[in-house]
């Protein structure tokens, strides 16, 4: 859904405030609609992702109190819900680490999604493409993958260095892959995953039956495999 004047002066201010390194503002006022607080002329419930160093330190309060301060004056006249995913964008902002888009073919990537326990054989799938952070020794220390299918995504493949896991990495790279599907038509993402349901939740997306997932998406190699057979199908909805 593109943005009215109200979600425009939300994200001016975000940037404004936090200079984030991500920033994805959401208008979900059509869900609402008919519940308590939706307004006829919508622009009413939001959700806000964003990654900013202003962050770092902060605990999930502290960083949803920043951000409600940033936005006091768009809360109190007419935002009635703000649903805000937050954090610091790993060590992107110093420059100590870097995206990069990692060919099907490197070794690297290999490795990572190998030690990952996730699939490898379908690297080379049609219209698959992937992101890597690296550091400055270029080593690869988290990746994830999206493939285009019309106007739907695949989010995929997303993997973190062990010794990185609580750097929000994953987080990073996740958000990095939903505003690259967005800005390339998606009208919305999907995955599968088998232990990082709680994950992705945190992150919008909501678990939906295969029965539910658009053609294009159910025959890819990641539907389709019998390793991803038993695995929790999930939706992100970009655009109505």
């Amino acid at each position: 859904m593109t943005l009215g004047p109200v979600g425009h002066r939300i994200s001016t201010k975000l940037e404004q405030t936090f200079a984030p390194a991500s920033l994805e503002v959401i208008d979900e006022s059509h869900q609402h609609a008919g519940h308590a607080g939706a307004r006829a002329d919508g622009e009413s419930h939001f959700r806000v992702k964003i990654l900013a160093e202003a962050f770092r330190g902060k605990s999930r309060v502290e960083q949803h109190r920043m951000i409600n301060a940033a936005l006091a004056e768009e809360l109190r006249e007419r935002v009635h819900a703000l649903a805000i995913q937050a954090g610091p964008p790993a060590a992107l902002v110093a420059d100590e680490l870097t995206f990069s888009v990692i060919p099907s073919t490197d070794p690297r990537l290999h490795r990572l999604l190998t030690a990952a326990q996730l699939p490898v054989h379908d690297l080379d799938a049609p219209m698959l493409s992937f992101i890597g952070i690296v550091t400055p020794n270029d080593e690869l220390v988290a990746c994830g993958g999206l493939e285009m299918r019309g106007d739907a995504a695949l989010i995929r493949s997303i993997a973190v260095a062990a010794d990185q896991r609580k750097s929000m990495l994953g987080t990073t790279v996740t958000f990095k892959l939903l505003a690259e599907a967005r800005n390339r038509g998606a009208q919305a993402a999907y995955l599968l995953t088998a232990t990082a349901q709680a994950f992705f939740s945190r992150l919008g997306f909501t678990a939906i039956d295969r029965s539910k997932v658009p053609a294009p998406i159910a025959a890819t190699s990641q539907f389709t495999g019998q390793a991803c057979a038993s695995a929790q199908a999930m939706v992100s909805r970009l655009r109505t």
